[in-house]
């Protein structure tokens, strides 16, 4: 089970971005090579998309798989959500496949630690402009990497679906950083339950 660790006053927004984010990048996790035409589908889809901006196919596309990994993943892969008590602070609780939880949690420890030294760093230090850029850049390796280690949990599949999964995964974390930056999403904890299977 995850337990995400909630500050702050919250708006439906900010709940959409946390649960659809974790959810995203849970089935791209989940999801199989078994699988592989219901991707060629998708990146069928995202090719007819040329028209809208790049931000504009990556939000489509991720609605177009999530939608679909709902309709497709059996009861027992699928990600539930357990418990929100909302409060400040709250937590939001969620269950799943024990092995991909556990990698969500890596990936999500990983980001809440650079973004929590980053702010003792700013606190401690007011540098120039040319450093905060660098910081941006040093996020979105550690994004870049987390979706990387995600996908990898399903190393059948070819060279051109991770190509396409690979930025959507790093646009969900994008999500989950946006609330972690606003000091909304400040933990995030990992528990191994007798339902979570590998």
């Amino acid at each position: 089970m995850l337990t995400f660790k909630i500050d702050g006053r919250w708006e439906p927004e900010d709940f959409i971005a946390l649960l659809s984010g974790v959810e995203s990048l849970y089935y791209k996790a989940t999801i199989s090579g078994r699988y592989y035409p219901f991707y060629e589908e998708a990146l069928a889809f995202g090719q007819t998309l040329n028209g809208l901006s790049y931000e504009d196919r990556l939000a489509a596309g991720n609605a177009y798989l999530l939608q679909a990994a709902r309709f497709t993943v059996s009861a027992d892969r699928r990600l539930y959500v357990t418990r929100i008590q909302y409060a400040s602070p709250g937590g939001v609780d969620v269950a799943g496949l024990g092995a991909v939880a556990e990698a969500l949690y890596k990936s999500l420890q990983l980001l809440l630690t650079f973004i929590q030294e980053r702010r003792l760093r700013q606190e401690g230090d007011k540098q120039a402009k040319i450093e905060t850029e660098i910081k941006g850049e040093s996020l979105r390796a550690i994004q870049i990497e987390n979706a990387e280690k995600l996908l990898r949990l399903r190393r059948e599949f070819p060279d051109d679906i991770v190509g396409f999964l690979l930025p959507l995964a790093v646009e969900d974390q994008r999500k989950l950083t946006s609330l972690m930056l606003e000091g909304k999403l400040v933990g995030v904890e990992y528990t191994k339950t007798e339902d979570s299977t590998s």
